[in-house]
């Protein structure tokens, strides 16, 4: 969600306001061929509780190349139950045209940073190179035993780099 969220603010407003980017593990250019099989279907407009929990383990199931802890994976779980398959469908709902996307990402000029899992299959790796590609000064950072949660699965290499990141896209 995030990337698309980035991509939507990118579009509307551009990057004058922004120090950074850091898309991790997403499919900013949509892109049928990036979507994974571990990514989140759009429910059906009924769907019961037992159902929605499924889809949710399921999908977390997808996330990680490196399972977290049980206590972890519950209160994941805990939170993905709690949107509405309403909302969930109105995400999966939610689509931009790649040629607007392309045109406002190849605008940016403030530092991007694309970290992404090799083990992804929720959005495939493919996406993070053709984000670099489409901005040519991303520098890309491979997870390469990481899935979709790359914050999670190897937390402390994430927060080092994102932290090296911020502290470079503060400087004049």
């Amino acid at each position: 969600m995030g990337g698309r969220v980035i991509r939507q603010y990118l579009i509307n407003h551009g990057d004058a306001e922004i120090a950074g980017v850091n898309f991790v593990a997403s499919q900013v250019i949509e892109e049928p061929r990036f979507r994974g099989p571990g990514a989140p279907k759009a429910p059906p407009d009924r769907i019961t509780l037992e159902e929605e929990i499924d889809a949710a383990i399921a999908f977390l199931d997808a996330c990680f190349g490196k399972k977290p802890s049980e206590a972890a994976f519950r209160r994941a779980l805990g939170y993905n139950v709690r949107v509405p398959a309403a909302v969930r469908r109105a995400i999966a709902g939610w689509s931009t045209a790649a040629p607007l996307t392309i045109d406002a990402l190849r605008r940016v000029s403030v530092p991007v940073l694309i970290s992404h899992g090799r083990l992804d299959t929720v959005v495939l790796p493919g996406a993070a190179e053709i984000t670099a590609d489409t901005i040519s000064h991303a520098r890309l950072s491979w997870f390469d035993d990481c899935g979709h949660s790359p914050f999670v699965e190897d937390a402390a290499r994430f927060n080092d780099e994102l932290a090296t990141f911020v502290q470079a896209s503060q400087q004049p």
